[in-house]
């Protein structure tokens, strides 16, 4: 799964690109724009001056896109980008070139003491081995004693950059030669995003939060005794973190040749074109004064030879120095703008939408690996459908038809007038499901509105639109799971239409002929229940019933004490529940399993989105009795989401049998961000599995037993699902399905 953070540096290590990895020159503005909104939000979800501030990073993309549009080739595009960047006035978040990325190489030798002209020891690790065995352990080792005695010591680290990774290993085993006093090291601090926290509404299980790492004390062992090391860099070297702890004690200092090197922090690389990359820095360095920024006590010239360079150091030894700590602000965290109005946003805060949409599911979305097609690409092809939208409704569409590319059936957009007008807000007196194949009337809500209709009926038309021409615009506007959620979420839409209007019907009924009705829409018709009757009834042969889409958590106790002496209970779960399994679960839990549900959850830190935090959800414990016969769970595609998360809790609890179709395939707990215009995007925060690590998403959970209902038995009044889980459990429950008749 490629993220939009492409290289992830390692601790106190700075990024190095390669040109290998460079892409090729943009072909189109919209490849440039999709660029800059990768930059843009890699600052905006990990930049410690941009994520979880009061910087306004919204209005400093807009015043980059006319200065990206303007660009006319790789360079001034580079320029656009780094001047969004350059607002952060932070010198480790910059555009680099290939040159800058490709330091040139240094002798091929280890390291080695040399000495200054005033006879300073110099350890030399500018050759290409240097920082890459034990050489500088041994050179301490053989001349401590000189070194002790000299009082004072140059470490020339120009040129190290390349060998970053093996050098943290190296001064990690010369370090507590270096101090005369316990140390502590700087410590990273960086944002961490754990899923997304919710923008407006759902789950409240995500955070976002600031995260410093401990890191332990340098205790001296052998120590050279020194007052003070002068440290000398250039634009190509490494600076390990013993060197920044002692300057900030005052027992370093730092000898500049030519350019300062760049903080050691982690940073990300998001390429641009012709060679150039954005490099945005992630995290920081701190200690408990503050945060530690990369100074320059000293500057020379870069063509300054060694020895020249070298009597610089001189004063350093006794020089004040001044601090090196900065106190930022304490993170908070505040909710994205809105902007409510207009409905139909300006251009830039419609690519603004587009950023944000594609953004947060790509750090966020836990099922991306799932996806029908690469996410990488979605943002380029949408963003010309986003900024070419001619009004509200054109907005809205695209950004609908953009989310719907995760197949996630938990995705929805809302908030926009037009939108939901152009979908139909208003229900009409019937229930619609597909059965086989063929939108098909289940229930009448309204009987005297819907004179003329009977259960069973298929609908073939609405307001002259074929059906199925209706069904596939209403698809191309929603994200669904599986197939059958395609069907759960165009039954739910066929009929819909604006308040106090009216649709002209064409259906076939039991009798085979066509026929034109007229259908009320109205709020009224917007009942959620599936089904009616009681919610909690006795079947023949001693087996009891409980409709779960209507009953609540304060029946459940009711419940068990009157189906405590049934051969079997029929859980009815063609629908959504009302938090029933918690309360349910634990009273039919024979098996006693460790786990009921695997979770897995995004998590953004320092910039990559490759961690995953996991973790088993248990069945809750109970002191009351336990249910110990057969329970069987009527399941179809209007299961989604808790009402498969209930299932999972019957499964683990007594190994429940599921009776019907395959459910919707969406689970993981909602969360939702917010786009320019007022709209709300909801999507799946968790990546939720069986507890062996099965896949739930875009699967569903599937039925043990098969059957469906049929037109003609809907025409006949007749549950099948039902029939057959009476049937089933009558068949294993033997004699004592009779007993209570």
């Amino acid at each position: 799964m490629r993220k939009l953070w492409v290289v992830l540096i390692a601790l106190f290590v700075v990024a190095a690109g390669t040109s290998a990895s460079r892409q090729p020159p943009a072909a189109s503005l919209e490849a440039r724009l999709a660029v800059l909104g990768k930059v843009w939000l890699a600052a905006k979800f990990s930049h410690p001056r941009v994520a979880l501030t009061a910087r306004d990073w919204d209005a400093v993309l807009e015043e980059a896109v006319p200065k990206v549009r303007a660009a006319r080739d790789a360079a001034s595009f580079a320029d656009a980008v780094g001047g969004m960047l350059a607002t952060l006035d932070d010198p480790v978040t910059r555009i680099d070139g290939l040159a800058a990325n490709d330091p040139p190489g240094r002798p091929g030798r280890a390291a080695v003491l040399a000495r200054a002209g005033d006879g300073t020891p110099v350890l030399d690790l500018r050759g290409a081995t240097a920082l890459t065995g034990a050489s500088a352990r041994q050179v301490l080792e053989k001349e401590g004693g000189d070194i002790r005695r000299a009082g004072r010591l140059i470490v020339d680290l120009r040129g190290t950059a390349a060998s970053a990774f093996t050098g943290a290993q190296v001064f990690a085993g010369i370090q507590h030669r270096l101090v005369s006093a316990p140390t502590a090291l700087p410590a990273r601090r960086y944002i961490m995003h754990s899923g997304y926290r919710a923008q407006a509404g759902g789950a409240g299980f995500y955070s976002s939060r600031q995260v410093t790492d401990a890191e332990p004390l340098v205790e001296p062992r052998d120590s050279l005794e020194l007052p003070r090391i002068v440290f000398v860099l250039d634009g190509s070297a490494w600076v390990p973190p013993i060197a920044l702890a002692l300057r900030a004690s005052g027992r370093a200092a730092f000898l500049v040749h030519g350019d300062t090197p760049q903080a050691p922090v982690s940073t990300v690389q998001v390429p641009l074109e012709g060679g150039w990359s954005a490099v945005v820095r992630v995290s920081d360095l701190t200690l408990p004064e503050g945060r530690i920024e990369l100074p320059a006590d000293a500057v020379a010239p870069a063509s300054e030879p060694d020895d020249a360079l070298y009597a610089r150091a001189k004063p350093l030894f006794t020089a004040d120095l001044g601090p090196v700590t900065v106190t930022d602000p304490a993170p908070v965290w505040q909710p994205e703008a809105t902007y409510p109005t207009p409905a139909y946003p300006s251009e830039a805060h419609r690519l603004l939408a587009a950023y944000r949409l594609w953004g947060v599911l790509d750090a966020f979305f836990p099922y991306e690996h799932l996806l029908d097609a690469p996410w990488d690409g979605v943002l380029e092809e949408f963003i010309p459908q986003v900024l070419g939208a001619s009004d509200e409704l054109e907005y809205a569409r695209a950004l609908a038809r953009m989310a719907s590319r995760t197949s996630d059936s938990h995705v929805g957009v809302s908030g926009s007038a037009a939108l939901t007008d152009w979908l139909g807000a208003y229900s009409s007196p019937v229930m619609l499901q597909i059965v086989e194949g063929k939108p098909v009337v289940t229930r009448i809500k309204d009987a005297d509105a819907a004179a003329g209709v009977s259960v069973g009926d298929e609908i073939l038309a609405i307001d002259g639109e074929d059906v199925s021409a209706r069904a596939r615009r209403l698809a191309e506007h929603a994200s669904f799971s599986t197939p059958a959620a395609r069907d759960r979420l165009v039954a739910g839409r066929l009929l819909n239409g604006g308040d106090a209007t009216e649709a002209t019907v064409t259906i076939r009924g039991a009798d085979g002929r066509r026929r034109d009705v007229k259908l009320p829409r109205a709020r009224r018709f917007g009942v959620r229940a599936q089904r009616e009757g009681d919610v909690m009834r006795l079947l023949e042969h001693n087996i009891g019933y409980a409709d779960l889409d209507r009953l609540t958590t304060a029946e459940v106790p009711d419940m068990f004490e009157r189906f405590a002496g049934t051969a079997g209970i029929i859980f009815d779960m063609r629908g959504y529940p009302n938090g029933t399994a918690w309360a349910i679960a634990p009273r039919i839990n024979t098996r006693k399993p460790e786990a009921a549900a695997l979770f897995f959850r995004p998590v953004l830190a320092a910039g990559s989105s490759r961690e995953r935090l996991s973790f088993f959800q248990e069945l809750p414990p109970t002191t009351t009795a336990v249910y110990i016969r057969l329970t069987v769970m009527l399941i179809d595609e209007r299961a989604i989401s808790q009402a498969e998360h209930t299932g999972l809790f019957f499964k683990a609890a007594n190994g429940t049998t599921f009776i019907g179709s395959p459910t919707n395939g969406a689970n993981g707990d909602v969360t939702t961000m917010v786009l320019p215009g007022n709209l709300r995007v909801s999507f799946t925060g968790h990546d939720v599995r069986w507890p062996d690590g099965r896949q739930l998403q875009r699967v569903g959970l599937q039925p043990d037993v098969e059957v469906r209902p049929t037109i003609a038995g809907l025409r006949a009044g007749r549950d099948e699902v039902l029939e057959r889980a009476v049937e089933w459990l009558r068949a294993r429950a033997g004699s004592s399905a009779d007993s209570g008749r």
